[in-house]
């Protein structure tokens, strides 16, 4: 696809005259124009922060409960200045007080997610760049999330990619240990853990403080990894950049490592833990999913396991479409509408993927007889979840939702 920079000079009456004619000849639904002609939605909807480049410094929330002391070795500050005697002690006082902050104020350690440590010789620093997933979730680039927003960032603001993904990087290879509440049963975990992939860059505190989200345990997501492992490959087909690419890699080789404890059995195919443990974080799945299986990142690497994991993956299909999962559980034939995220990433990406082109054809025709027509006559576009007996799912949240995002996948596939 060739982009274009807009004609500044080009009017609003003549863009709307343009969206109209494209919309009325739309042989689609209606929803379907409107998605793509605000495509570039997720950046706005939540609001976006972009920083100058300078090193982050801890939020004043943090500084609050920082420990300190005034009580050591006398400042050198009353040196530095012409004053009575009778002042030596306020001088005393400013200049520890002024130490202290300064050693506050410092700038971002090793231990943050701070990607600009990954810059090579003469990339530019274009700053730090957070995406609030939404008014509702306070969340600076959400990943799982971003896994569908960022083809308009690598399509249109590259260098604004490369600085998220930087920041991801750095971010696998953190480690803290400190300890989080989870909402869903009020256990204790580690906020991040070697090798993870983190649900997001943080919110109080961004880039020193990870996982904002706390429903779930996110270091045992079984998409965030793979997402990482995909979406750096994808910017590097787009651009060619190869000094990313490097810089880049031990994270991503660390990634895929991480991987490797979530499949239990060694036939090459990550399993579900019976938890809602991806993106769709009220739908659990059990053993083999189509949403999880269908993008496993170490495919990449070794043919052999991308064999295995193809044989295994087959056993989802029906002969109409991939199961939800493999657990025999009474949603798991659920017919889910975003099956083939992996093979939309395999197209985009031109890698071989584990879908055949024919069952994703049929199960591409399956969703849109199942999850777009048979709900309000296709007018609201694709259910999440629907059964195979034309019902919607109804059995979580999710199943019942109807995400936009998603579309863009199908339209592409």
């Amino acid at each position: 696809m060739m982009l274009e920079c807009v004609d500044s000079s080009y009017s609003l009456k003549e863009s709307t005259e343009y969206k109209v004619k494209v919309a009325v000849g739309w042989c689609y639904h209606r929803q379907y124009p409107i998605t793509l002609f605000n495509e570039l939605y997720y950046l706005n909807a939540g609001g976006t922060i972009w920083t100058d480049g300078s090193p982050p410094l801890h939020s004043l929330s943090i500084i609050g409960e920082t420990k300190f002391s005034l009580d050591w070795s006398k400042s050198n500050l009353k040196n530095s200045i012409n004053t009575s005697n009778d002042n030596d002690t306020a001088v005393d006082i400013l200049g520890r007080m002024a130490s202290v902050l300064q050693e506050i104020h410092t700038s971002a350690p090793v231990t943050s997610a701070f990607g600009t440590n990954l810059l090579q010789k003469g990339e530019e620093n274009i700053g730090q760049f957070l995406c609030l997933k939404g008014i509702e979730y306070h969340m600076g680039n959400t990943y799982d999330v971003h896994f569908y927003a960022s083809f308009s960032l690598i399509m249109l603001f590259p260098k604004l990619e490369f600085s998220i993904q930087r920041d991801y990087a750095a971010a696998v290879m953190m480690h803290d240990p400190s300890k989080m509440t989870l909402l869903h049963d009020g256990s204790l975990v580690s906020r991040k853990v070697l090798g993870a992939v983190p649900h997001d860059i943080g919110m109080n505190d961004p880039w020193f403080e990870l996982n904002y989200y706390k429903l779930y345990n996110t270091d045992r997501w079984k998409d965030l990894n793979p997402k990482v492992v995909l979406q750096v490959y994808r910017d590097v087909v787009a651009t060619g950049d190869r000094q990313f690419a490097r810089a880049v890699w031990p994270s991503v080789y660390t990634a895929m490592a991480y991987m490797e404890q979530f499949d239990v059995d060694g036939d090459g195919m990550i399993e579900n833990e019976v938890f809602p443990d991806q993106t769709y974080d009220t739908w659990s799945a059990s053993g083999v999913s189509a949403y999880c299986g269908g993008q496993p990142c170490r495919l990449l690497l070794l043919w052999l396991v991308k064999l295995m994991a193809k044989k295994v993956y087959d056993r989802l299909w029906n002969g109409s479409y991939f199961n939800y999962d493999n657990s025999g559980s009474s949603t798991s034939t659920s017919i889910q509408a975003d099956q083939l995220a992996g093979k939309w990433y395999a197209r985009a990406c031109s890698l071989l993927p584990i879908v055949d082109e024919e069952k994703a054809k049929v199960a591409l025709e399956e969703v849109f007889s199942f999850n777009v027509m048979k709900v309000k006559d296709g007018r609201l576009g694709a259910l999440n979840g629907m059964l195979p007996s034309g019902e919607p799912d109804i059995s979580c949240i999710q199943t019942k939702r109807y995400g936009l995002v998603l579309y863009m996948g199908l339209l592409q596939l």
